[in-house]
């Protein structure tokens, strides 16, 4: 189980070919886009637009347990999810034990890597969304406001396109789940060596190779003689300006992974019972019945600590008065 979430007008990064000369007419160098950044997450409707404990319980009863249920008897369910304070509270692991539904929970920051809906999903309905949004752009050509009402025709019709038997299969096939590998999902945590270019072709250098050599050869031809002091200022001004321009640019790719990551813990998801102890999981946690009873007396431990700093304020409170 893993929400995904839309903004609705707003569609991925798309790419164009065309010449030269068609850029710099400068027709081309507009892109047509409903912009409404309203933002629609596919679980359920709730006001806010975001996911919260009421969906995530809704979701589980409404959903998992009633598709599941006849197709396991009395055996037991495996539901795999991240830890989300939405889905990770008492409320619905209580119901998972009552039902004999067991709850796996993610890794943090591993989902993109260990999910199936994240590795294999997600990307071609977002991909296919876009595909459908650009239809209904180019229909209407601006004319129209795109709006919730829109949405979910949009939304459908890329679903079908997206979650296919064979898409879904091999997300848990790519993911190590089944047929059970591990090493598919040990493999991608695995750092590779790598390779670094040369200095003169580094992504981080705005001149490339064949651009120094036309700017050495370009030196030559301005002077007489490259060793005269003219000749070595030249060169390095040269130098100059590109480094400046290397740490320019490096300043500019720092400071939007500063305002990204200022935005991502704006919107930090609230995880929830992930302090509970675990016995080499990897930070994974697998709610069996035993992990249950844990997670009741830790949640048990919590209201009294609460309930105990809640009495000494108010006796403090009394005693000021």
């Amino acid at each position: 189980m893993d929400e995904k979430g839309f903004m609705l007008g707003i569609t991925t990064k798309e790419k164009r070919i065309f010449s030269r000369r068609k850029y710099e007419h400068g027709g081309l160098k507009q892109h047509l886009q409903d912009g409404n950044r309203e933002w629609i997450t596919t679980i359920a409707s709730s006001d806010s637009g975001w996911t919260n404990h009421e969906l995530g319980y809704q979701w589980l009863v409404d959903v998992f347990d009633k598709e599941t249920k006849s197709q396991a008897s009395r055996g037991w369910r495996l539901l795999i999810l991240d830890g989300h304070g939405s889905h990770v509270n008492m409320r619905f692991i209580e119901y998972c034990d009552r039902n004999r539904i067991l709850l796996a929970i993610f890794p943090a920051h591993a989902t993109r890597t260990l999910q199936p809906l994240d590795v294999a999903l997600f990307a071609p309905l977002s991909k296919a969304y876009t595909k459908e949004l650009r239809r209904f752009l180019d229909d209407c050509q601006g004319l129209t406001r795109l709006s919730k009402r829109d949405f979910f025709r949009l939304f459908w019709a890329s679903w079908k396109i997206a979650f296919t038997s064979d898409n879904i299969n091999s997300a848990f096939k790519n993911t190590g789940f089944y047929p059970f590998n591990p090493e598919l999902a040990i493999q991608r945590f695995t750092q590779k060596p790598e390779i670094l270019p040369s200095s003169s072709e580094s992504s981080a250098s705005i001149i490339k190779a064949e651009d120094w050599r036309r700017i050495s050869k370009l030196v030559k031809d301005a002077v007489s003689n490259v060793y005269e002091e003219k000749a070595h200022q030249l060169h390095d001004t040269m130098l100059h300006l590109s480094t400046e321009n290397i740490l320019l640019k490096a300043q500019v790719e720092g400071l939007q992974r500063g305002i990204s990551n200022i935005n991502k813990r704006q919107a930090k998801k609230r995880t929830l019972l992930l302090d509970l102890p675990a016995e080499n999981e990897g930070g994974a946690i697998f709610f069996s019945p035993s992990k249950v009873q844990q997670a009741r007396d830790l949640q048990l431990q919590k209201d009294e600590n609460a309930a105990q700093e809640q009495a000494r304020k108010d006796d403090k409170a009394s005693a000021a008065a």
